[in-house]
């Protein structure tokens, strides 16, 4: 198939959906890792891993959480996936290589929509009704991060960042933290 662009070129585009081997039209959330492999995380039937047009589906059986992923993280040796019920984890280096978490080990039970690594001592949790969270990875501890109030704030939309600036996308308007800079 082909688009027509604003300067009038026209671009190749694939539809992938459950039609073609996608395996789920829900989607909730896409991720591009360092290599070009493609994450898409999808309502109901969990992630898939897309490599040169090749799927693999990697989907839980366990009643504690979700295959509902609605956000995704993905480095080297540690995976994230933001559930409709909290934070899953797959870190490739450990023992205990799945770990959930929400309320009862220091999170909150509510839908992960946004996850983002600033650096190395830092990832940014952004939640639908409980505002944002950053997650200090070396100690495993959850620190909630006070924006406003109100609610449509505390509604996170999407998180990203550089340097030692992170934005926060709510649903009422863009935080901007300067992380250099503690009140």
């Amino acid at each position: 198939k082909f688009l027509v662009t604003p300067d009038h070129k026209y671009k190749e585009y694939i539809h992938l959906s459950d039609d073609n081997g996608l395996g789920n039209k829900y989607i909730k959330s896409i991720y591009a890792d360092h290599e070009g492999t493609i994450w898409v995380g999808t309502y109901g039937n969990g992630v898939v891993h897309i490599t040169d047009n090749y799927f693999s589906f990697y989907k839980h059986t366990s009643k504690d959480y979700s295959n509902n992923v609605t956000s995704l993280l993905i480095g080297d040796q540690q995976k994230w996936f933001g559930l409709e019920n909290g934070l899953l984890k797959i870190d490739l280096n450990t023992r205990d290589k799945w770990n959930f978490y929400a309320k009862t080990n220091g999170f909150v039970n509510d839908k992960v929509t946004a996850v983002f690594q600033m650096d190395s001592s830092r990832i940014f949790i952004g939640t639908e009704k409980s505002g944002t969270f950053v997650f200090d990875p070396r100690r495993s501890v959850f620190k909630k991060t006070e924006l406003s109030e109100d609610a449509l704030c505390n509604s996170v939309n999407c998180i990203t960042g550089y340097g030692h600036i992170a934005w926060i996308a709510t649903k009422n308007g863009v935080f901007k933290l300067d992380l250099d800079k503690e009140i």
